[in-house]
């Protein structure tokens, strides 16, 4: 599935919270923002999914999301 249209499967995009096709600094602040408010998140990076920052794929953005979003930058990519 393509939910946001940019070409990649959805479910290729996790962890990559700002949307930029790579999985690094630059999406923790966005990671925080979804974290923080799906709303806010979504009118912030409004051609992102909000979902891509559910690390542990259990259907929820939340603190369970941190240590897999950590493991994530880590290895510049998710599982």
């Amino acid at each position: 599935m393509d939910e946001n249209g940019d070409g990649f499967p959805d479910e290729c995009q996790m962890g990559d919270t700002n949307c930029d096709g790579h999985v690094d600094f630059g999406d923790i602040h966005p990671f925080v923002a979804a974290l923080v408010s799906h709303s806010g998140y979504a009118s912030q990076y409004p051609n992102c999914l909000w979902r891509n920052a559910d690390c542990n794929q259990d259907g929820y953005v939340d603190f369970d999301d941190i240590n897999p979003f950590v493991a994530c930058l880590v290895a510049g990519h998710c599982p």
